[in-house]
């Protein structure tokens, strides 16, 4: 949230910080995927040893490059989808913030409960 403050205080609009955020989860999706692909060729080899010492079948498991892409595009595409409206929900949320930040300090919720019953009104439960 401060990188936004920050960056909507330099000057910058509101489509280059949505820019900001759709670059970051592109790259987290495309981190998300490659890791993915890199566990199951890691979990691979041992599955295939196992498999071929106690079965007797080679390449029980066995990831192709062609598919292995596709599952990153997936995982890019399922993360940048899901991130599309991070950019506009808290940059339409920044406009009330403040004001919201600055009630909860100065007027706190109060709850009923073993805080309250027992008269320390400064513990939440």
């Amino acid at each position: 949230m401060s990188e936004l403050r920050s960056s909507r205080a330099s000057g910058a609009s509101k489509r280059n910080v949505a820019n900001v955020f759709n670059a970051e989860t592109f790259i987290e999706g495309l981190i998300a995927g490659v890791f993915a692909i890199v566990v199951v060729v890691l979990v691979s080899f041992p599955v295939n040893a196992w498999a071929l010492a106690t079965k007797q079948v080679p390449n029980l498991m066995s990831l192709p490059v062609q598919d292995a892409l596709v599952l990153i595009a997936i995982s890019v595409v399922l993360t940048v989808v899901a991130g599309l409206d991070s950019p506009f929900v808290t940059l339409g949320g920044l406009r009330n913030r403040g004001l919201i930040l600055f009630r909860e300090v100065n007027e706190p919720k109060r709850t009923l409960g073993a805080s309250t019953l027992f008269g320390c009104g400064f513990l939440r439960f």
